[in-house]
């Protein structure tokens, strides 16, 4: 049997995921895989490397690199909570076709979904299935481990924690932007990262305009007398609208209260 592990970055679908699957298979059947993207975090590579290195097993990266704008504009669409091209094509699409060398007869794919996302797999299995892949969750019977104890392991166990869990992100994949995060995801990607959630703002604001639309990647949900509904919000209006919020804000208060932060990208069937 070859067993085929999909990395997702994170501490648990890059580290525990390959202590679990090496725990029961042989090393020489075992290969790990991740589909890299051009605007990840460092960290991201730091931990693949060092994860490596202490199960003596490469971590191989597949496919070309591309930033997720380019598949915006190639897709003549941006991602949106509803819809992700960007992982559609830099990720799932481009495992399917690696997983085409393989007979899925005598190949079963390993993936780091955790028992709190185990909704995910029923999307992960159908998806898998039609073209003959068994898929296993490995972690998925586990305890759940939260943030700050999976930073803890890691520091323990390799002498840093990827910085986007110091920083309270929940999640380590695309430098902390996701077309489907919570808007608090959002904000602490402008306050930890301002540089690289501005390249966001401008990228949203030139595919605006070159494709001449006003759709955004995130929502201002509401309710009205019992009608929920949701209006656009651009980048750039919820970055002047928490630095209005922060400009105001007094010491030793929480920066991001009251925000969501639950990121949609964590019910996608992004599979990893």
């Amino acid at each position: 049997m070859h067993h085929v592990i999909s990395i997702g970055g994170g501490i648990s679908s890059t580290w525990l995921l390959v202590d679990r699957v090496l725990a029961k298979y042989p090393a020489d059947s075992v290969h790990a895989v991740i589909c890299p993207v051009e605007n990840e975090h460092p960290d991201v590579w730091k931990l693949c490397d060092a994860v490596s290195a202490r199960y003596h097993i490469p971590i191989h990266r597949i496919g070309q690199s591309a930033d997720i704008w380019q598949v915006f504009f190639e897709q003549r669409m941006m991602g949106n909570p509803f819809a992700d091209p960007c992982s559609r094509i830099l990720k799932r699409e481009k495992m399917a076709r690696y997983m085409s060398q393989y007979t899925p007869a005598d190949t079963m794919l390993h993936v780091g979904i955790t028992a709190d996302e185990i909704d995910r797999m029923l999307a992960i299995t159908r998806n898998w299935s039609k073209q003959g892949f068994k898929v296993q969750a490995d972690l998925a019977d586990e305890p759940l481990l939260n943030r700050d104890r999976l930073v803890e392991m890691c520091k323990q166990e390799f002498g840093f924690a990827p910085q986007l869990y110091l920083e309270g992100f929940s999640h380590n994949n695309c430098g902390g932007f996701c077309v489907k995060a919570g808007k608090g995801q959002m904000a602490r990607l402008l306050y930890y990262h301002p540089d690289i959630y501005r390249y966001h703002e401008r990228m949203e604001q030139t595919h605006q305009r070159f494709f001449c639309h006003d759709n955004t990647i995130m929502r201002d949900e509401w309710t009205r007398g019992g009608v929920r509904g949701a209006d656009p919000l651009t980048l750039c209006d919820f970055r002047l609208r928490m630095q209005s919020k922060w400009a105001n804000l007094l010491p030793g208060f929480d920066p991001f209260e009251g925000l969501d932060t639950m990121p949609g990208c964590k019910f996608c069937d992004a599979a990893a």
